[in-house]
């Protein structure tokens, strides 16, 4: 996928249709760290684009979750070690 800065979408707003159509996708870039995509889809698939992002970005946060799991060393808690952690939470709630 070709690059495109920030300040050039700005920049060269009138032109940028054109290029999307020729390159069918831009990297917005903001100091060359990415920032945002540009696409253009056709007009009958635009819908099961809008559902991809939102699967995308699902799977992002997926991924954030399981990250953070890993880093706090969730990902070693066995299944009887899940249970007493459900356990003992219900019973501080009241709800068993």
């Amino acid at each position: 996928m070709k690059c495109i800065s920030i300040q050039e979408v700005g920049s060269r707003a009138p032109g940028l249709m054109q290029r999307l159509e020729k390159d069918r996708g831009l990297l917005v870039t903001d100091d060359d760290k990415p920032v945002g995509i540009l696409f253009a889809p056709d007009e009958e698939a635009l819908d099961l684009c809008m559902k991809a992002l939102d699967q995308i970005r699902n799977l992002l946060a997926l991924r954030r979750v399981q990250q953070a799991s890993v880093e706090r060393g969730l990902d070693k808690l066995t299944l009887d070690d899940i249970n007493v952690i459900i356990a003992k939470s219900r019973r501080e709630r009241g709800s068993a």
